[in-house]
């Protein structure tokens, strides 16, 4: 009898299960409003553009009841007012500020880190004004990349045209650590033949967070050469002697800017000479600018000061 009624006494809080989970969680469209897990922290979005953090405590009678962070203070929401809710981990607010994920964590100002690309996620970007480029991962580990370019009159009433693709395959293979390997193909108009294809071939390591991450890359250029032989013009690859390689990494110092430094030692046939590259990186939530400065050394001459700008624009989706 005593087990009968232990039975019964589990079978009432089965049945009032969904009730009590109603009571925590109700669905408005696509959108669940709900008293979130422990770690998670809430932005609300009001009818007038006002955002608030802090975490949903209770739902009743069509309101919600919302303990902010920034005064530990509840504020009492009508659920007609809500426009938006979004869960992040707590993790994210620092000082009371979201610091939302870095927006361009798969490259850095023109190499590409070990970090692949979210699934349906991409990005158009554009490089030094002419040089557009549109991104898209396929699946959590490969994506493509490719863009044209054109450029009239750049003397002697010559023009370039360009177009270029780049694949590349990742894998987070630890929380703090990416692999990727990828390549890169260029063909060109209105340059000497032997350049008017052009490529490489690289893997690249990532180690670190997004926010404060080095990574170290290495990789083959190869141009096809035009040569006349006993059926006439043929064609070869030419490859270098040694690999270029690359490091560079990313520092996030405050909310919206970061530091970002890409350095290359490239043989060019008898020893290796550097390529510098320091600059900034500002960004929102689905954009980000970089201006970095780089230099050159061991190729004549001295460098200069402060270098050659390189900028880029991106905007993900």
């Amino acid at each position: 009898m005593k087990e009968e009624r232990l039975y019964l006494r589990r079978g009432w809080r089965l049945a009032l299960l969904p009730i009590v989970l109603c009571a925590q969680t109700l669905m408005r469209g696509d959108e669940i409003i709900r008293v979130p897990a422990p770690g998670i922290m809430q932005i609300i979005t009001t009818g007038d553009r006002e955002s608030y953090i802090g975490r949903i405590t209770e739902i009743k009678e069509g309101k919600v009841r919302f303990n902010r962070i920034e005064d530990e203070g509840d504020t009492l929401f009508t659920l007609e007012n809500v426009l938006k809710i979004k869960e992040i981990p707590a993790s994210d607010i620092r000082k009371g500020k979201y610091w939302f994920p870095n927006p361009n964590a798969s490259r850095l100002c023109i190499a590409q880190t070990g970090r692949p690309i979210p699934k349906s996620h991409g990005s158009i970007a554009d490089f030094e004004l002419i040089l557009p480029l549109f991104s898209y991962a396929v699946t959590d580990n490969i994506s493509v990349a490719g863009g044209g370019t054109f450029i009239n009159n750049i003397g002697n009433n010559r023009y370039f045209t360009a177009f270029y693709l780049f694949p590349k395959i990742g894998f987070n293979v630890e929380e703090r650590f990416a692999l990727a390997g990828g390549a890169g193909w260029v063909h060109a108009f209105g340059v000497e033949e032997d350049f008017a294809n052009v490529g490489f071939v690289y893997g690249a390591a990532t180690l670190g967070e997004a926010d404060a991450s080095l990574t170290f890359g290495i990789g083959y250029g190869f141009s096809q050469n035009r040569y006349w032989g006993s059926r006439g013009y043929e064609h070869n690859y030419l490859w270098p002697k040694a690999p270029g390689m690359m490091l560079g990494g990313e520092f996030r110092f405050i909310r919206r800017v970061s530091v970002v430094s890409e350095n290359y030692l490239i043989h060019d046939g008898e020893v290796y000479a550097p390529v510098v590259g320091i600059g900034v990186r500002t960004f929102g939530e689905k954009y980000s600018v970089d201006v970095v400065m780089f230099n050159t050394f061991g190729y004549g001459g001295l460098p200069a000061f402060p270098g050659l700008p390189f900028i880029g624009v991106v905007y993900n989706f």
